[in-house]
């Protein structure tokens, strides 16, 4: 049976030597803000946003108290516009893999948005739902049905500054009609890559059954070691090799891939 161990963080400086059966390094994210972001207009047009901003402004303890506000005048706006997968899914410009969150956060951002400005319209651009959880595909629903949030499928094609309003067009590829949305703000559910201190790829050795390894964590999210061992169980291999890009997933999922879905982890 596995051993629980924790470290304080007001512990001393201390060099602790542990055998372990599993290694799990948890980098957390950060958004790519480059150059589809830069396409919808962040960092051009003051009142384009993504979604931690938008989070953040959301916040009680935020630097608006909660209330929804325009950076550029401070009105409350009206009609806001959400932009889903910028830089998920796009392997040109942008990370391959779905960031897997956007959806459920963008649903949650809209409906905290008519609950705070109940005159608003919320309209989100997105290419298709992936709500993959207990009780996420109802929660979209009830975006759609309870709250008058409007869900395009397509991706806006323009977005200009005209006087105080951002000009959203696009596309609804399920009617095939243009659209052409005022809005007072836009903001952006980008897409994530690991975060390290450095702003570099995570990398650190570690030594097993007579291999040195070196495990890295690149900025698409892909692992694996320098050198080969046996295919085997993933309890028995500490460190699985991958080939391939994987998604972001949370501390949860990423216990339950390395030990193989064992329960090895049950006392965690």
């Amino acid at each position: 049976m596995p051993q629980l161990l924790a470290l304080g963080l007001d512990e001393g400086l201390a060099i602790v030597e542990r055998e372990v059966g599993v290694i799990v390094a948890a980098t957390g994210y950060d958004m790519k803000l480059d150059q589809q972001a830069e396409e919808c207009g962040y960092g051009k047009y003051v009142d384009v946003m993504d979604g931690l901003e938008f989070e953040r402004m959301l916040s009680a303890s935020g630097p608006t108290e909660g209330e929804v506000r325009r950076p550029s005048d401070g009105k409350t706006p009206k009609d806001v516009v959400f932009i889903q997968c910028v830089g998920s899914r796009n392997p040109e410009h942008g990370v391959p893999y779905c960031s897997r969150i956007c959806c459920m956060y963008t649903a949650k951002h809209a409906l905290l948005l008519r609950h705070k400005v109940p005159e608003s319209r919320a309209f989100i651009f997105y290419m298709d739902i992936r709500a993959g959880g207990k009780g996420y595909e109802e929660f979209v629903h009830r975006a759609m049905e309870e709250e008058p949030v409007m869900y395009i499928r397509g991706r806006p094609s323009q977005i200009i500054q005209e006087n105080d309003k951002l000009r959203v067009l696009g596309v609804d590829t399920l009617s095939g009609k243009h659209i052409e949305i005022d809005a007072d703000m836009v903001v952006l559910a980008v897409g994530m890559v690991p975060n390290s201190a450095d702003g570099e790829a995570l990398a650190f050795s570690v030594d097993f059954d007579g291999y040195s390894a070196l495990i890295y964590y690149d900025n698409n999210f892909r692992y694996g070691r320098m050198r080969e061992t046996p295919a085997v169980r993933p309890h028995e291999n500490p460190i699985p090799t991958m080939d391939k890009d994987v998604v972001p997933i949370d501390g949860g999922e990423a216990v339950l891939r390395v030990t193989g879905g064992k329960g090895l982890s049950s006392p965690l």
